[in-house]
Order: C-alpha cells, then structure tokens, then sequence
C-alpha cells in the first residue's frame, strides 16, 4: 500500500515539474529567438520586406508562446493533486500533444531563424570566401 501511494505521489511531482519546467522553458525560448528577431531587426533595417517578414515572425512567435507557456501554468495549477491529476481530462491529455506541438516549433522556428539572414547576406558584395564566413557567423550564433 506505501509503494502503490509513493508511486502515485511521484507521478505528481514528476508532472509538475515536467509543467514548471514546461512553463520556463517556454518562457526562455520565446526571448531568446525574440531577441534573435530584434537583433536581425536592428542589423537589416534596410530592407523593408525582411523587416515585414521579421515582424510577422515576432507577431507568430508571440501568438504561440505565449499560449503554450500559460497552457503549462495553467496545468499546474489545474493539476496540482492527485486525483485532480488522474480524474481531470485536462490533465490527462495535457501533455503529448502540447509536448509534440511544442517541439515541432521550435524546430521550425530554429530552422527559420537560421535560414532568414542568408538571403541578404549572399546579396552583401563581399568576396565568396567572406560571404561563406560572414554566413558561418550568422550560423553559429543562431544554432
């Protein structure tokens, strides 16, 4: 009867942090690749159509984050006990589609925010060799 209970209590704590950390984690990337965004802002201000692709990309960026770290807090709070955890279908269902839907983004933003500079930066006249380095900069830094 202990272990049946320890095993019950650890499902909880597990959850929560997994919706704490959900929540941070969330939190965290949404203002690194924003301040990635500003930073291509500031840099290629030049350009009016990277600059509307770069705001669009802010506005889609908030539009998702924001909901999915207030979806992991509202989890935490909704699913704070046991039997709330185990009898709520909110809870139950929760996780691995939020999950799967999370991390499918943040692929594809991390591949769109390595990927937006390119264009610009192979228009710069610059020699082939300091357009592959210059390139190589943008690269690193985003990954």
């Amino acid at each position: 009867m202990y272990c049946r209970n320890l095993v019950k209590t650890h499902r909880l704590l597990y959850s929560q942090s997994l919706s704490v950390n959900g929540a941070v984690y969330q939190i965290s990337i949404f203002f690194t690749e924003l301040s990635i965004l500003l930073l291509y802002l500031r840099i290629f201000s030049v350009n009016q159509i990277f600059t509307r692709i770069t705001i669009i990309s802010i506005v889609v960026l908030t539009l998702t984050y924001v909901p999915l770290a207030g979806l992991a807090i509202a989890f935490l709070v909704a699913c704070n006990d046991l039997n709330k955890l185990i009898g709520n279908p909110f809870c139950t269902g929760y996780t691995i589609p939020a999950l799967l839907f999370s991390a499918i983004f943040n692929v594809i933003t991390d591949i769109w925010l390595l990927l937006l500079p390119f264009p610009l930066l192979m228009k710069l006249q610059l020699q082939p060799r300091q357009k592959l380095g210059l390139a190589a900069v943008f690269a690193a830094g985003v990954g």
